[in-house]
């Protein structure tokens, strides 16, 4: 997890945000009885072995109990960097719902992000190589692109579908940020010193600039080029710009 990298106003942002996501897991409690891991579920409460069991919703509690101790764990590491940092409380910024509207029509919202299949290109699946959490990918530096954003706390989905002109693309990364409960592409450009590549990728470029999507607002480019290797340590860089303009534009109503 990179905190360093966090400028003050996404620090506590993502603080507030962490603490809105626990208080809607609380009522998921993981609990040890004379050896034995049980699940707590309002007043309900399973065993592991439960969890062979297919009728039973044990293995369904237990992941969100998991998930629950995932958000409190990062919470407390948050908290953690936000005092040894800054000599003062957290101040209450609360997530915005911040919602990107495209010259296509498409919302860049909550609703359109789980409306998204996950893994939707099937061309050339031979060439997907690369696995990171059960997700095969077509290049080490998307497989490392991937690991970053778990380790930032933000869901993706690899190659969903976007419809330009009726005809559709695939953008390497769609990306749910719970701090605007919006969603951010990511596209990384692997092979430009191939000449046919890069003229693809001005191509593909253009679509996206057409569709509406706005560089360092909507998508994200990385890319590796005459020896420059993509570091995926710059990412949180990228990502947290990105999140700062658009709670800018929408300061200064600009976001729809």
């Amino acid at each position: 997890m990179l905190i360093e990298s966090l400028p003050k106003e996404i620090h506590a942002l993502r603080i507030n945000t962490l603490k809105q996501r626990l208080e809607d897991f609380k009522d998921y409690r993981l609990v040890t009885d004379n050896g034995v891991l049980y699940c707590k579920y309002k007043n309900h409460r399973y065993c592991i072995d439960d969890i062979s069991n297919s009728k039973s919703k044990a293995k369904e509690h237990f992941d969100m109990a998991h998930y629950r101790n995932k958000i409190e764990s990062d919470l407390n590491i948050y908290l953690t960097a936000w005092y040894s940092t800054y000599n003062c409380p957290v101040p209450e910024l609360m997530p915005h719902e911040i919602t990107r509207c495209l010259t296509s029509g498409i919302c860049l919202n909550r609703e359109f992000f789980e409306s998204c299949k996950d893994q939707a290109n099937e061309f050339r699946p031979e060439n997907k190589i690369y696995t990171y959490k059960n997700t095969r990918f077509r290049s080490k530096s998307e497989c490392e692109i991937a690991r970053m954003y778990t380790d930032m706390g933000f869901k993706f989905k690899y190659e969903t579908e976007l419809v330009i002109d009726g005809k559709s693309n695939f953008p390497d990364f769609l990306i749910y940020s719970y701090e605007t409960s919006g969603c951010f592409y990511h596209e990384h450009l692997g092979l430009l010193n191939n000449p046919n590549y890069q003229r693809d990728a001005e191509i593909k470029k253009a679509n996206y600039r057409r569709a509406g999507l706005i560089e360092g607002l909507d998508i994200i480019y990385t890319f590796e080029k005459d020896g420059f290797v993509f570091v995926p340590d710059t990412l949180p860089l990228e990502v947290n710009s990105l999140i700062m303009k658009r709670l800018l534009c929408c300061q200064n109503q600009l976001v729809r």
